[in-house]
């Protein structure tokens, strides 16, 4: 629907992905949970190999996408993402027998009555949402900015929302509750590293066009394809985190790697604001954004896949796949914020944005790191959520 040139196309396409990513995500996710199994040690490494399966697409995408956008057409672009799209689906497809009976039926299928309560329920939000909403904006009676900080408000708020009310749950132990408690803090905390990792489509991407020295033996790099080099960095520096991980057994456990994860991401920014100082003067080399997505990468691989294994780990029975969305819809909160805070762009120079958003995430590591043993009694220590 995106690579089709009319302006119509544009809606249609990005509702689809939005449809196509919530179905796909937490499905996924699920399913490497339950391969995995309970382990010790296995769930994360399971999904860190998952993660770094994910770098794979994340590392050719810019560099096919990018250059045919920039240098031939837009549409195109979009195009190629289709034609990747469906040779991962012919793939999966042929792949699927290996999978057994892995994630063909739900572990804990709901009872009909609730299932048809809960699609009323779908049904009339849907339809509150088309009326006060969709139509509106369609017919030009409200403006389409206001549908979308409506939008935001319910992203940031829902998972937040959601939590509260798994906790409050009358069939939940008391050690669930508290577990979902310290689930419930550092997703917040790593709401702050996503922000960082939204600037990479925007503030990152435009340094990289306008400030960045490009030049490569005569030739000009597109700078879509600087968003190449961070899944690069992961697929490079995830084996030497492994072997850290086993090295340092127990004591590297989830808050710490969190803690690690957005002192690292914030330290990345604070570098930034001294590179958009020297590119006051004129373009600096590429050398700045690289040790900057070199640092973030090294936050990403410590903080995803231990925020995917703690949410399959703490997750109630029968809500793990509900859990892994709602730790996507933390990194949701993250990238809206940063969309908005980069509205600070026309009033404050990148320097200072770059020192303001580093400073706030470092403040937040620093604040996880000081409340490591509380977490930890949170959370507890479940067995696939410490070393691997």
């Amino acid at each position: 629907m995106l690579a089709v040139p009319v302006t119509g196309s544009l809606y249609a396409g990005l509702l689809l992905v939005v449809v196509g990513t919530g179905l796909v995500k937490p499905a996924m996710a699920a399913m490497v949970a339950e391969v995995s199994g309970d382990g010790k040690g296995r769930r994360e490494a399971a999904f860190r190999l998952f993660y770094m399966c994910i770098q794979v697409s994340a590392l050719i995408a810019p560099v096919v996408t990018g250059l045919l956008a920039e240098r031939v057409a837009w549409h195109l672009g979009f195009a190629a993402a289709a034609f990747g799209m469906t040779a991962g689906l012919i793939q999966f497809t042929l792949g699927l027998r290996r999978y057994g009976d892995v994630g063909a039926r739900p572990p804990r299928p709901v009872p009909r009555p609730e299932a048809a309560a809960m699609l009323r329920r779908a049904a009339w939000v849907t339809g509150a949402v088309g009326a006060l909403l969709v139509v509106p904006a369609s017919c030009g009676l409200l403006p389409l900015p206001a549908v979308l900080a409506v939008l935001g408000l319910t992203t940031v708020t829902l998972p937040f929302w959601y939590l509260r009310s798994l906790r409050r749950t009358h069939a939940l132990g008391v050690g669930h509750k508290r577990r979902l408690a310290g689930f419930t803090a550092l997703m917040a905390a790593s709401a702050a590293f996503w922000m960082i990792f939204a600037q990479s489509g925007s503030v990152l991407s435009l340094f990289a066009e306008r400030h960045t020295d490009r030049d490569l033996f005569g030739l000009e790099v597109p700078a879509s394809w600087f968003q190449s080099v961070h899944p690069l960095f992961v697929l490079l520096v995830a084996p030497l985190f492994a072997r850290l991980w086993l090295r340092a057994g127990p004591r590297v456990d989830v808050p710490v790697k969190f803690a690690g994860a957005l002192i690292t991401a914030g330290l990345s920014f604070l570098l930034l604001a001294v590179a958009a100082r020297l590119a006051e003067h004129g373009p600096v080399g590429p050398h700045w954004l690289l040790l900057v997505y070199l640092l973030y990468s090294c936050g990403e691989i410590a903080l995803a896949p231990a925020g995917l294994a703690l949410a399959a780990a703490v997750a109630p029975p029968g809500s793990t796949s509900r859990l892994l969305a709602v730790n996507g819809l933390f990194g949701a909160v993250g990238v809206v914020v940063g969309g908005q805070l980069f509205r600070l762009t026309t009033v404050l120079s990148l320097a200072a944005y770059f020192l303001l958003l580093g400073a706030f995430v470092l403040g937040v590591g620093t604040m996880v790191a000081l409340s490591t043993p509380q977490l930890r009694r949170l959370i507890g220590r479940p067995a696939d959520s410490g070393s691997s």
